[in-house]
């Protein structure tokens, strides 16, 4: 009898150091570092209608493009 309380014991042991591993994983914030931490606000190209991320637009004559190409055909 106490050979079978043991090992079920060392069984849970096991489960245990293996789940406390697993979830320690998971919460260690990796996936976090790609995430973006906000929302970035979107502009609308004015040649096109196109929405790009504000950071990758070009911006000329206080209009947003998505590409140097249509900043230089907006402008003429």
């Amino acid at each position: 009898m106490l050979k079978v309380i043991l090992l079920i014991l060392a069984i849970l042991l096991v489960y245990w150091l293996f789940w406390g591993q697993r979830k320690k994983n998971s919460t260690d914030g990796s996936a976090d570092k790609s995430a973006p931490a906000s929302p970035e606000k979107m502009v609308i190209c004015a040649h096109c209608q196109l929405h790009v991320p504000e950071s990758e637009c070009v911006t000329a004559e206080g209009r947003h493009y998505c590409c140097d190409e249509h900043a230089r055909l907006g402008q003429s």
